[in-house]
C-alpha cells in the first residue's frame, strides 16, 4: 500500500518515538518512560501530561493531530502495527486492541471498514502485523476463546459512553459472563490462583476477597479480560475523551499506550502535526473554503444562494464526467444543511427546524422530495445509503449536530449554516465535512476543487473565517 508522503512522515516520526520508548522501558522505566522517551526525541512541542494505568505504571500518551480528510484510521492502522513491531513486540502481532471510538456513526463506519477484508483499512492492519486479524463488538466479545487471543489481533470496538458504570447498559461491560471468557480465568475452585492473579492486576473486579477465610474468586467479566490483556488504545477523536470520567475509564483497562487521533485536540501530548496545506498538495482536500453571508439575515435566502451554486457545480461535474475517461461515477454534488431544531415537537417560529428547510426546498425552490434526506438523532434518512453511488438521488441533507463528526463523502461540496454556531471546535468538524477531495484528484475546474460554506449569522461566519 502506497502511502501519502505527509502519512510517511508521520509514521517514521512516531517510529522514532516508539523505538524510544522502547529503549526506556527494556532498561526498566516503568515511571516515567513515556516522557524520557519525548524528550530523548528532542520533540518541539513539549509533553503535557504524565498518566498512570489501573495497576500504576506510566501510561505513554501521545496524539496524532490531522485534519478532517486527512487518513486517521488508516494511520491508525499503521500505528498499530509499529506498537508491536516496539513496546508490544513479545505479542507477536497477538492479543487485544481496544479501539474506542465517540459516537454512533463513527462506529458504524469503523466497524464496517476493519469488517471488510477487502477495505484498505483492513487490508493496511493485515499488512502492518502479519497477523489474522479478528474485530470484535462488545456483546460479542465474550466469545473470544485463549486461542484466537495467543494466535489473532482482537480489535474490540467499543464507544466511549458504553465503558463507565454510568448505567444499566454500560453495566453489562462490568458483570459477571459465561461463555468462552471463562477460558481466560482460573478454575473457580482455585482461589490460590485467584489471589495470584489479583496480586498481579490489583484493579480486577472481584467476587470473593477475603484473606481470614483463603476465599478469592475474580469476576469473569468483559472489563477484566480487558484489563488482564493491557491493551494498546486507539482513541479516536480524542478531543472527546478529556473528561476526568472518560480518563479514568480508559486509565482502567490497564493500557499499555493510548493513541489519540484528532483534528482538533485539547490538552494532548501532540507528536506529530499534519497541516492542511500538505493535504491539499495531494488533493486529498477542496481548498480553498469560499465563504458568505447573507445580508438580508433570511435563512430563505441563503438556501436559494447554495441552490444556485450547487446548480452551478452540478453542471461543470457534468462537463468534467463526460470530457474524461468516465472510469468514476460522476460528482453529484451534496449540500449539508445546519439547522437550529430538529426535534418533533420542537418546531416554531423562532427557530429554523429541518422540516422547515425541507418544506422550502420542495415547495419553493423546486427540489425534488427525494433529493432530500434528514440525518437526525430521531430519523436517519442516509442509513445504509451509499452517497456516491451513481443511483443515488441524495443531493441535500439537513442535519443539526449528527454530521459534526465521523461521516464523510466526498461528495459533499457546500455548507449552509442556518445555527448561531459560536464553537470554533463544532465548527471545525462540522466544515470538515464538505472538505474531503472526490476519488482524491483535483479536476481542471477550479470550481470543482474548492469548497463553499453560506451562513445566516455573521458570528457564523466568522468562527467559519477563523477555521
Amino acid at each position: 500500500m502506497q502511502l501519502k508522503q505527509y502519512q510517511e512522515r508521520v509514521v517514521n516520526e512516531v517510529r522514532v518515538y516508539l523505538d524510544a520508548l522502547a529503549k526506556e522501558l527494556a532498561d526498566g522505566n516503568t515511571r516515567h518512560a513515556g516522557k524520557d522517551a519525548w524528550e530523548a526525541c528532542d520533540i518541539p512541542r513539549r509533553y503535557r501530561s504524565e498518566r498512570r494505568n489501573g495497576i500504576n505504571l506510566d501510561l505513554p500518551t501521545f496524539c496524532i493531530k490531522v485534519p478532517t480528510g486527512g487518513g486517521k484510521t488508516l494511520l491508525a492502522t499503521q500505528i498499530l502495527g509499529l506498537i508491536h513491531k516496539t513496546i508490544l513486540k513479545n505479542h507477536r502481532g497477538t492479543g487485544l486492541v481496544l479501539w474506542v471510538v465517540p459516537s454512533d456513526q463513527i462506529y458504524k463506519d469503523t466497524l464496517k471498514a476493519l469488517r471488510d477484508r477487502r477495505h484498505f483499512y483492513r487490508e493496511s492492519l493485515e499488512f502492518a502485523l502479519s497477523r489474522r486479524i479478528e474485530v470484535w463488538e462488545k456483546h460479542e466479545i465474550a466469545r473470544l476463546t485463549p486461542g484466537q487471543l495467543a494466535s489473532n489481533l482482537n480489535v474490540l470496538i467499543i464507544k466511549l459512553q458504553g465503558t463507565n458504570r454510568q448505567d444499566r447498559e454500560s453495566l453489562k461491560f462490568f458483570h459477571d459472563s459465561g461463555g468462552n471468557i471463562v477460558g481466560h480465568f482460573p478454575p473457580e475452585d482455585e482461589p490460590e490462583q485467584h489471589k495470584a492473579l489479583k496480586e498481579r492486576i490489583p484493579n480486577l473486579d472481584m467476587i470473593e476477597e477475603d484473606d481470614d477465610s483463603g476465599a478469592y474468586l475474580a469476576k469473569t467479566s468483559i472489563a477484566n479480560l480487558v484489563r488482564m490483556c493491557e491493551p494498546a488504545v486507539i482513541l479516536d477523536e480524542g478531543h472527546k475523551a478529556t473528561s476526568t470520567l472518560a480518563r479514568e475509564t480508559i486509565e482502567g483497562f490497564n493500557p499499555r499506550i493510548v493513541v489519540e487521533l484528532s483534528a482538533t485536540p485539547c490538552e494532548a501530548n501532540v507528536l506529530v502535526t499534519v497541516s492542511g496545506q500538505e493535504l491539499l498538495d495531494e488533493e486529498m482536500i477542496k481548498l480553498p473554503i469560499n465563504i458568505a453571508n447573507s445580508n438580508q439575515k433570511s435563512w430563505k435566502n441563503v438556501l436559494t444562494a447554495a441552490r444556485d451554486r450547487r446548480a452551478e457545480l452540478h453542471k461543470l461535474a457534468e462537463k468534467h464526467y463526460r470530457a474524461s475517461d468516465r472510469a468514476q461515477d460522476p460528482v453529484r454534488p451534496i449540500v449539508l444543511v445546519q439547522v437550529e431544531r430538529t426535534g418533533r415537537d420542537q418546531r416554531e417560529a423562532r427557530f429554523v427546524h429541518s422540516e422547515d428547510v425541507k418544506e422550502h426546498l420542495i415547495q419553493r425552490l423546486g427540489v425534488d422530495e427525494r433529493k432530500i434526506a434528514i440525518k437526525t438523532a430521531e430519523k436517519d434518512d442516509i442509513e445504509g445509503i451509499d452517497l456516491v453511488d451513481s443511483e443515488c438521488p441524495v443531493e441535500w441533507i439537513i442535519t443539526k449536530a449528527a454530521l459534526q463528526e465521523g461521516w464523510d463523502c466526498p461528495f459533499a461540496y457546500i455548507l449552509v449554516s442556518l445555527n448561531n454556531t459560536q464553537s470554533q471546535r463544532s465548527m471545525t468538524q462540522l466544515v470538515g465535512r464538505i472538505l474531503r477531495q472526490p476519488y482524491q484528484q483535483r479536476t481542471p475546474y477550479d470550481d470543482l476543487n474548492e469548497s463553499y460554506v453560506y451562513c445566516l449569522n455573521r458570528k457564523s461566519k466568522d468562527v467559519v473565517a477563523e477555521v
